[in-house]
């Protein structure tokens, strides 16, 4: 069974378009596919008497239960939703997620299953850096729609198996970080390098997708990384090789280290007064989005809902863009204040408990582990808003399960 968990974890970083079954409105993809045979397997221990595994430390409880209230109140705006597929599909990736955060918990019992988890994201993450490059250097896209390519040929945006460049660029952002905990937990020369080399090379992917909430995510981990390692020696000397990396560029070649800021400046140009154009769009999403909240008396659209509500009763110009592109907006009114309000109290707390386990515990493993993910944490707050939905991605779900499991685990110091 911990083999598959470790095969689902592969199968959902490679993105449901590329291998998948069409059954009706639904792909049927290889992750879904094997969360949907590990639910058969252990109903079917239950049924044939076999006991669970039971987890002593409730440090998740919280989690785990707003996760279920949010399934549960997704399932229930069925009274009021207006787009049924809609509502299904949403209930159907809440309802996935759900279930890989329960299967993961059953069966990933300690810190060392956790950290091999992060340990079998690594080879999607050298994958997807290799193929951005590819798409980069040559302008030839794999698994980019006809209508698209045109568009990320122009700029020179990488998408890998994504389909769009802000998507790839919120995975690459938690990439960086998920490859600077198994940086610190090997002690092979190779290994090293290699996580090294993928770290920069996802850092100048994300300057190529010109995504600039993913950008400032980035940036945000890692002022979050310099403030909580400088007493920790392990963590000074990365940060120590980063800054000495820095200034060997600037002694040899500075050009490369002055394009590379002035590419950051150039990403990071915001004009929220102009009539037209993303942050435009952007904005009158959002006036829309509130809108529908108070139309709805603070319940929210229903599952899966937002994209009717802003194509039939949007009041602000949004084009032909009817997704919020906000991961907080949508559940905020999508699922109402009730949702919001418990998802926000999730995070917080989520973030608060890896915080402790940071400055509790001296173990390195926990130490580096907990710290990355508070990384990630902090860095998502801004990476969210650059994609139109997180609620579809796999990926993302499958990182819940694991931190969530990993939340649930009582402080080593050994």
């Amino acid at each position: 069974m911990k083999k598959l968990i470790y095969f689902s974890i592969i199968s959902s970083m490679i993105g449901a378009s590329v291998i998948s079954i069409s059954i009706g409105a639904f792909q049927l993809s290889l992750f879904r596919g094997i969360v949907i045979l590990m639910l058969l397997i252990s109903l079917l221990k239950l049924l044939s008497g076999k006991k669970l595994y039971v987890v002593k430390n409730k440090g998740n409880e919280f989690s785990i239960k707003v996760m279920f209230i949010w399934l549960l109140y997704a399932f229930f705006s069925l009274a009021w939703v207006k787009d049924y597929v809609g509502w299904l599909k949403a209930v159907f990736f809440i309802g996935i997620g759900f279930i890989t955060i329960l299967i993961f918990k059953e069966y990933i019992r300690d810190k060392n299953d956790i950290l091999r988890s992060f340990h079998m994201i690594i080879p999607m993450i050298i994958f997807h850096n290799i193929l951005g490059w590819y798409e980069v250097t040559t302008g030839h896209f794999f698994f980019l729609s006809e209508n698209k390519i045109s568009k990320y040929l122009r700029y020179g945006n990488p998408v890998s198996t994504f389909g769009n460049t802000n998507d790839f660029a919120v995975f690459l952002m938690f990439a960086f970080y998920i490859l600077y905990i198994c940086l610190m937990n090997t002690d092979k020369i190779i290994n090293k390098t290699i996580y090294m080399l993928t770290m920069c090379s996802s850092v100048g992917l994300i300057l190529f997708t010109m995504s600039r909430a993913s950008l400032i995510g980035l940036i945000l981990g890692f002022f979050v990384l310099t403030i909580y390692s400088l007493r920790k020696e392990k963590t000074r000397k990365f940060i120590l090789i980063i800054l000495c990396s820095i200034l060997l560029l600037l002694i040899f070649n500075a050009n490369i280290i002055f394009n590379f800021f002035n590419n950051i400046s150039n990403i990071l140009v915001f004009d929220f007064l102009k009539q037209q154009g993303s942050e435009f769009v952007r904005i009158n999403l959002i006036k829309n989005g509130f809108n529908f909240l108070v139309s709805t008396l603070g319940f929210g659209t229903g599952a899966g809902n937002i994209e009717y509500w802003m194509s039939h009763y949007g009041e602000y110009y949004t084009g032909v863009v009817y997704n919020i592109h906000n991961w907080w907006m949508e559940i905020l009114v999508g699922y109402g204040l009730i949702v919001f309000t418990l998802y926000i109290l999730f995070y917080l707390k989520l973030f608060m408990d890896m915080k402790k386990k940071y400055k509790l515990s001296n173990n390195p493993t926990d130490m580096s582990m907990s710290l990355g993910i508070m990384c990630i944490l902090v860095g998502y707050i801004v990476a969210s808003l650059s994609s139109s939905s997180n609620i579809n991605a796999e990926w993302l779900w499958v990182f819940w399960a694991i931190v969530i499991v990993y939340q649930g685990m009582e402080i080593d110091n050994a």
